[in-house]
């Protein structure tokens, strides 16, 4: 089952899919009352995916790594819908159930993206 693609990537797995916007604040300090705030900008938006893969070969998420090492905007899509174009900000990689050649056949992930903006 195809849940989206980060660029050329396909994810066909994911435990949870995160959102979330921000924004940022100034706070002015004021004598006698309370502080005014005012936003700074305009709003920021993260997406973040995390999975486990049983891997047939260890090399399946070599692309989604490449993605990274290029430092480029890609297009993210979920579910067919093209979301918006995204930069790769981190990637977590946990290995385990190892065989005895050392290899391992289980690797979890989390991907975390923000929103690209051009200017």
């Amino acid at each position: 089952m195809l849940i989206g693609k980060i660029g050329s990537f396909k994810i066909e797995t994911a435990e949870s899919i995160a959102h979330s916007i921000s924004q940022e604040w100034a706070t002015k300090t004021r004598i006698g009352n309370n502080p005014a705030r005012f936003a700074i900008g305009k709003y920021d938006e993260s997406v973040s995916f995390t999975g486990t893969v049983i891997l047939e070969k260890n090399n399946y998420l070599d692309g989604l790594k490449n993605l990274v090492k290029e430092a480029k905007p890609v297009t993210l899509v979920i579910a067919d819908i093209v979301y918006a174009m995204v930069v790769i900000e981190q990637i977590d990689f946990t290995k385990s159930i190892f065989l005895r050649d050392g290899k391992h056949i289980k690797e979890e992930f989390t991907i975390n993206l923000k929103r690209y903006f051009d200017a």
